[in-house]
């Protein structure tokens, strides 16, 4: 088994979906602000604002994000996020449009994929290009 890794460094501007806010980094407190509240050795401390979406990079959609009462992501166990993956590309359908389940089901048999039980889904909604 290869061990795959999904995720996507974040910076300052970054914007995943259109209709989302840009990641925002930005600099809270240097060195030269904060050199004079310490003593030596010390030269003060940096402090970073960030300011970002949820959905923010690589990410994890918890139920609570479709099902009201659902499981946010503190109630899924790290254990759940390791194991045998099925990638499954519906990018074709275009931003806009709804995957409902009749597309989904489209999708799987036109790829010919199997989910069996416990398996991770992994979903290629959109493409992009990271500048």
């Amino acid at each position: 088994m290869a061990v795959i890794d999904l995720s996507m460094p974040l910076r300052d501007n970054f914007k995943l979906l259109p209709n989302l806010p840009r990641v925002l980094i930005s600099d809270y407190f240097n060195f030269d602000f904060t050199a004079p509240l310490y003593e030596s050795p010390c030269k003060g401390c940096t402090i970073t604002m960030l300011s970002m979406p949820d959905h923010s990079g690589t990410h994890i959609d918890a139920p609570i994000h479709f099902i009201p009462g659902g499981k946010d992501i503190s109630q899924i166990p790290p254990d759940y996020l390791i194991g045998e993956a099925i990638l499954i590309d519906v990018s074709s359908k275009g931003f806009d449009k709804p995957l409902t389940i009749n597309l989904f089901k489209d999708y799987i048999k036109k790829q010919d994929i199997r989910i069996n039980k416990n398996d991770i889904v992994l979903i290629i909604w959109f493409k992009f290009i990271v500048r």
